[in-house]
């Protein structure tokens, strides 16, 4: 299976002088297209600084990032938000769903950016919401909906442009265990249509549902594991 992702001696540090932090130190790492990857380590180990850079929302001080054979270190702003809109899903911890936005217009978010045609949005949006279990709460609001609820109304944003990579932070650290349990199988449900799927997590049962984990520990790579399927 190829590539999705290589990154080459890839390091990023924050601040100067006596406050300097190296978030990252060489990294090398190969994700495969259609993998399933969890990211595993403490609080401050660099897991969602090199989640970022995945993303594209920060970029490394050195070394190279190849995302399907593009050098994406040579790539201008406009290009690196062109590469965010199309290519990646992104989810966090605490949902960020904007209040002020239905359900559906939160979902509807990145197909407004994508500038598809009012009905082909909402048929994506209530495809995407009937999907994932929530297609009765599409014109709630996020203060509205229960944690699990705001989760897959999250998750619905992140896949509705169908992405070819979706990452995720953390994604079950507000949840409660069976919940968690059921957004880690929605996890591996799309990952099995094809979309290469990273998830950020300190949570051993979390990791458990990927098909490899890599371990990072000051910024380092210090092992990686492949679990049985």
């Amino acid at each position: 299976m190829e590539n999705i992702i290589s990154l080459r001696g890839i390091c990023k540090t924050y601040g100067k002088g006596d406050g300097l932090v190296t978030a990252l130190r060489p990294i090398d790492l190969d994700i495969k297209k259609g993998e399933m990857l969890a990211i595993m380590g403490k609080s401050g180990s660099g897991k969602s600084t090199l989640l970022n850079l995945l993303a594209g929302l920060d970029t490394p001080d050195s070394g190279e990032y190849i995302y399907n054979g593009e050098h994406m270190n040579t790539k201008n702003q406009n290009k690196m938000a062109k590469f965010r809109r199309t290519d990646v899903g992104f989810v966090v911890q605490h949902f960020a769903l904007i209040d002020e936005y239905t359900v559906y217009q939160n979902i509807a978010l990145p197909l407004r950016y994508r500038r598809l045609k009012g009905v082909s949005t909402k048929q994506r949006v209530k495809e995407i919401a009937e999907r994932l279990e929530i297609g009765e709460k599409l014109r709630k609001y996020p203060s509205q909906l229960s944690g699990g609820q705001a989760q897959r109304v999250a998750i619905a944003r992140a896949i509705a442009h169908k992405p070819s990579i979706l990452l995720a932070d953390e994604p079950t650290g507000a949840l409660d265990e069976e919940t968690g349990k059921s957004i880690m199988n929605l996890f591996k449900e799309i990952n099995k249509e094809g979309t290469t799927v990273v998830v950020v997590t300190h949570d051993a049962n979390v990791a458990s549902y990927c098909q490899r984990v890599i371990r990072l520990h000051d910024g380092n790579i210090i092992g990686e594991n492949v679990n049985a399927e």
